[in-house]
Formats: structure tokens, C-alpha cells, sequence
């Protein structure tokens, strides 16, 4: 059978399913319509039983040729398990997956608090650009961390200051942002904040401008937004409509000492956004691949992941998405993405692909948060919020105790875009995997391992960058432990850990491993 027929010819490719006892296979366009929501369980976690597929959809990658081809199943078939079959069928495809659906790995707690704010009214015309009044309730705050070290910004949402609502940067389970950012800005103003590192946060797009009937979040600095593009409409504006990107890019870059709003951890970074989720935070395979591909061409310094697919899900099944990560690697380029909110001792991909550094998420209390994903693969942990992990015995843990979710400025609800605010329902390991991203351009424009460091460096530093917080030496709840921003800066102890990661690459080199040095 000639491939070029195969490809270009459906009656061939159903005679090829015939003939291999396949379920028919029927060609089809790839839509950009929301697929239907996954299911989720009691606990808002996303469930893992069946994956949902983009509009029952193949991905062929034929062998001949390299040509991707979208390939629609029929109706009543298995889209996955017809994937799986046509893999054996190796004198033909290079590659067969599914156009499976990932998720934002941050949920939004059911029935959780969102705070006031004053919202832009919109109108049948282009209402002038404005600047939302956004306010929280004083019941919302945390008592201010005593003893408070380091530079101290002066953001505040209305009468609260940010220290009250950030204790992911400043509690004592925090990331010990202000102590960072001080050791940062006393040696240079020029390294300080993440100046000019470019992260690229494939996300649900972002509030970065106002245009029609979208508002720009008051923290996030235009001059600091480099152009992006969105997978899902297929377009050069990434607008945000749900708000977890907002949420995700906010916390590793927002505006900083601008005497509104919150905090962002690389607050001199630029962000670029890559719009690969909908509005009900939705993506499948081929938006992902393609924005991570995107942000290679785009020569950015970080990637920012905080998408996941269900736990069930193997790398075979994703081809175009680990393709995708494995070049960014290749490229020079740190993949940090979320461990997945199960609950598991599985890691979900694509965290769990060898050239992504995985994140798993932390509570107030400096516990395994309920709902992060765990394992061998797992890489190092940061502040994600929600309740403490049951099976955590460490004595600081509070299992089913009421614990702070991770606060930012972004979209209120999904679908309103004009309405911004501090929605304080955002738990999630997309949370954590953020802060690892910020720590990590911190160190990049900080430029303590160098100007240009290899991924496997740069991930075999963070790493060595940690408190431990689980058994001594790494373990599959924490990894190597809660990733230290004023560790990772400081010139202190560096050295050793320069060495020690340094060792960690030529180890793996030796070896002819094709994962990151860190598992």
C-alpha cells in the first residue's frame, strides 16, 4: 500500500482498519470548539477513568513523509484503544496518539471565597481603558508574618497589605521571596527581579491589554508582555478566558513595589503568552505541542506548564506533546510543569516526561497539599494551598483543617473578562509549578551559574536549592524538597551547589540518560 495514497485517501485508511480488524476510521478537520468537560470527582479533582478526546480525534504521523495528519474516528469507537493498535503498524506511522484532553492543574474549590471587587461595566461600544478598584474583605487576610526580613514591596490591595494574603512568598512554609529579592537588589539592579529573562507561560492566555471586551490586569506591566499567540483561536492575541493564566504568569512575574496589587517572584521578567487552553481551561494535544514549539521559536528562557493530562495517560499516547518538550530541552530550554491533582503516587504528563522538571505543591503548613500528585519522578515541591495530605504524620500537618489557597490578581469567574479581582478559591500544583518558574528566572538574571546554562544544569541546581521537608534526602511526597528563592540567589553555599549539580550532569552524561540529572 503506498503511504502517500494512505495519507491522502480515507477509503485506504479504513481498508487499513478493515483489514487489521480496526474500527473505521472517517477524515475530519480539527475544530477549535470546547469539547465537553471532563468529568471530576466529589473533590474537584480531575478524574482519571476515560480520557476525553479533542472531537474524536487521531493524530497520524506518517512514517514516509513526517506529515501529521488529523484523522477522525467514527462513531462508537475507542479513539485511544485505535491508537494503540494502529502503533503496531510501525512500517507506517512514525507516530499515533489520540488528541487527548489536558487540563489547567489548578482547580478552583467549589464554594470557596472570592473576594469584592469593582468591576468595568461593559458596553455596547470600547469603554475606555480603566483600571478596576478591586478590594478584599479584611476577614480574607492572614495575620502579616512577624519578623519580616529582606525588601518588603509596597503593593496592597485596598487596605490589606500583600504580606497578609502572600504567605506563599513570605510565610514560614513560604518561598522566602523578600529575603531573595533583597540579596538580589543590594548586589546589582541590573540582575534583580529576573531582568530580562523571558518565560513563556503556555497557559490560558493572559489579561495583558485592554481591547474590547478585555481588561488588562493592574498588575501585569504591558512594557513586560512580548508577543504571543492563541491555539485556540488561532490568532496573535493570547487573551485570557478563564484567568488560570493570568493567575500562573501573575504569580511568577507580576508588577512589584507598584503600590497596587499582589506580588510576582520575577518581577522584571518578560512574559510571553501562549494561549493553549479555553475558557473552561481545556487543551488538547495539538494546541499544546504547537505552543510549546512556539515559545522554542519564540528563544525563551523558561516554560511554565501548568497543564496535565489524566494520570492513565502514557507518553505514547502524547507523542507530539513529549516531541515537543524534548526539543525545548534541546534547545536550552527549562521545562517546569505540575505533578497533577489526583491525589496519586502517580505523576500526571507532562511532568513526568523525562525533560520536564516536575512540581508537586505544598500547603501553609508545609505539608504535602491533598490533592498533589506524588512519585519517583517528582523533582521538588513549592506552595500550592489546600488542606494537608491525610498520610502526612509530621506533626506540623492539620489533615481536614481549613488552609489558604494561593491568591492573585486575575479573572473572577471564567468568561468574564472585564471583571478582575482576588479570587481566593485557587489551590493547585499549576501553583506550584509557577513558583519554581519565578525562583527559576530569578536565578537566571541573576546569573550566579552563568549567563547560559544548560537546562539540566540550571534544573540540577534548583534542586540542590530546596528545604527539605519529608524524610531526609529526597522522597517521592517532596521530592528534594520546598524550593528556597533566598537559597537559590544567594552566594552563599553556591558554590557547592554549582559543584554538586555540575557533577549530577556529567553522571547522567556518562550514563547516556536522556532524562533531566535529577531523578
Amino acid at each position: 500500500m503506498e503511504v502517500m495514497a494512505l495519507r491522502r485517501t480515507p477509503a485506504l485508511v479504513a481498508g487499513l482498519a478493515a483489514a487489521t480488524a480496526l474500527p473505521l476510521l472517517v477524515a475530519g478537520a480539527h475544530a477549535n470548539t470546547a469539547a465537553p468537560a471532563a468529568a471530576s470527582t466529589s473533590s474537584g479533582l480531575a478524574a482519571t477513568a476515560a480520557p476525553a478526546v479533542r472531537d474524536r480525534e487521531l493524530l497520524v504521523r506518517f512514517k514516509a513523509t513526517g506529515q501529521l495528519q488529523r484523522v477522525k474516528v467514527g462513531a462508537g469507537q475507542d479513539p485511544v484503544a485505535l491508537a494503540k493498535a494502529l502503533r503496531t503498524r510501525t512500517d507506517l506511522f512514525k507516530t499515533v496518539g489520540a488528541n487527548l484532553i489536558a487540563t489547567a492543574a489548578g482547580s478552583r474549590a467549589t464554594g470557596a471565597q472570592e473576594v469584592a471587587t469593582t468591576p468595568t461595566t461593559p458596553a455596547a461600544t470600547t469603554p475606555a481603558p480603566t483600571t478596576p478598584a478591586i478590594s478584599v474583605p479584611a476577614s480574607a487576610a492572614l495575620a502579616p508574618p512577624s519578623g519580616l526580613k529582606g525588601w518588603i514591596p509596597n503593593d496592597h490591595v485596598g487596605d490589606i497589605g500583600w504580606t497578609s494574603l502572600q504567605w506563599n512568598f513570605v510565610g514560614r512554609w513560604g518561598v522566602k521571596a523578600t529575603e531573595a529579592w533583597d540579596v538580589l537588589r543590594r548586589r546589582s539592579s541590573a540582575t534583580a527581579g529576573g531582568n530580562k529573562v523571558k518565560v513563556a507561560v503556555v497557559d490560558s492566555g493572559l489579561a495583558y491589554r485592554d481591547a474590547g471586551a478585555y481588561r488588562r490586569s493592574p498588575d501585569i506591566d504591558p512594557s513586560r508582555v512580548l508577543p504571543g499567540y492563541d491555539f485556540v483561536d488561532q490568532d496573535r492575541f493570547p487573551d485570557d478566558e478563564s484567568g488560570h493564566g493570568t493567575h500562573v504568569a501573575s504569580t511568577i512575574a507580576a508588577d512589584t513595589d507598584n503600590d497596587t496589587g499582589l506580588t510576582g517572584l520575577a518581577y522584571r521578567a518578560q512574559i510571553v503568552p501562549i494561549r493553549v487552553l479555553d475558557d473552561r481551561d481545556s487543551g488538547d494535544v495539538l494546541a499544546i505541542a504547537r505552543g510549546i514549539r512556539y515559545a522554542i521559536r519564540r528563544e525563551v528562557d523558561l516554560i511554565n506548564l501548568s497543564v496535565d493530562f489524566p494520570v492513565t495517560t502514557t507518553a505514547a499516547d502524547i507523542p507530539e506533546v513529549i516531541d515537543a518538550v524534548d526539543a525545548a530541552r534541546r534547545a536550552g530550554i527549562l521545562v517546569v510543569s505540575s505533578s497533577g491533582n489526583d491525589g496519586t503516587s502517580r505523576l500526571a504528563y507532562p511532568a513526568r516526561a523525562a525533560s520536564v522538571l516536575a512540581v508537586g505543591a505544598t500547603t501553609a503548613r508545609g505539608c504535602r497539599s491533598t490533592f498533589s500528585n506524588s512519585g519517583s519522578e517528582l523533582a521538588l515541591v513549592a506552595p500550592g494551598g489546600g488542606t494537608d495530605h491525610s498520610g502526612d504524620t509530621k506533626g506540623r500537618c492539620e489533615p481536614g483543617q481549613p488552609a489558604p489557597p494561593i491568591a492573585q490578581i486575575t479573572l473572577m469567574r471564567p468568561g468574564t473578562t472585564t471583571d478582575l479581582g482576588v479570587p481566593l478559591d485557587y489551590y493547585g500544583t499549576s501553583m506550584a509549578a509557577a513558583h519554581v518558574t519565578g525562583v527559576a528566572a530569578l536565578v537566571l538574571g541573576s546569573r550566579i551559574i552563568g549567563r547560559h546554562p544548560s537546562p539540566d544544569l540550571l534544573a540540577a541546581y534548583l534542586v540542590r536549592a530546596t528545604r527539605d521537608l519529608g524524610p531526609t534526602g529526597r522522597d517521592d511526597d517532596y521530592g528534594a524538597g520546598l524550593i528556597d528563592a533566598r537559597e537559590a540567589v544567594s552566594r552563599a553555599g553556591a558554590g557547592a551547589r554549582v559543584r554538586g549539580a555540575k557533577r549530577a550532569v556529567a553522571t547522567a552524561a556518562r550514563k547516556h540518560r536522556r532524562a533531566l540529572p535529577i531523578r
